[in-house]
C-alpha cells in the first residue's frame, strides 16, 4: 500500500513515461510494406533492411511475418534506401522520402533470377 503522495508520484511518472513513447513515436517515420512473389503469392521470411541513402550499411532490419508484412520505424528528415531479399528471388530496392508525412506502404514482388544460359546452349 502506497500513501497518497507516493502513489500521485507514481501516477505522474507513469504518464510522463507513456507522454515520451508518444513522443518518440511522433518522432520516427513508418516504413509498411508486404512482399509477394511474381506470381502474387505472400513470401514470408523475406529479409529487409533500411539504410539511410548515403550510408553503406543497413542499420534498420526486419523478417517478413507469415503474411508477408514487414513494419520498420526510422527516423524522419532523410532519405533512406529498402531493400528485399529472399532465398531463390531477385533482389529488389526501393528509395523512400521519410521527409514529409509519417508512413509509406509499399509493395514487393520477387521474381525469379533470369535463368543464365546453360555452357553450350546460345545465349
Amino acid at each position: 500500500m502506497c500513501t497518497a503522495a507516493a502513489c500521485l508520484g507514481l501516477a505522474l511518472a507513469a504518464g510522463a513515461a507513456a507522454q515520451s513513447r508518444a513522443d518518440k513515436l511522433r518522432e520516427t517515420f513508418l516504413v509498411f510494406g508486404t512482399v509477394f512473389t511474381g506470381r502474387g503469392q505472400l513470401l514470408p521470411g523475406a529479409e529487409i533492411g533500411v539504410r539511410r541513402g548515403d550510408e553503406k550499411k543497413y542499420r534498420w532490419r526486419a523478417v517478413a511475418d507469415r503474411r508477408g508484412e514487414f513494419g520498420i520505424r526510422v527516423p524522419m528528415g532523410a532519405e533512406y534506401e529498402v531493400r528485399v531479399r529472399a532465398k531463390g528471388f531477385a533482389e529488389e530496392t526501393r528509395k523512400v522520402d521519410a521527409r514529409q508525412g509519417s508512413r509509406e506502404d509499399l509493395t514487393f514482388r520477387l521474381s525469379l533470377p533470369a535463368e543464365k544460359p546453360r555452357q553450350g546452349e546460345p545465349k
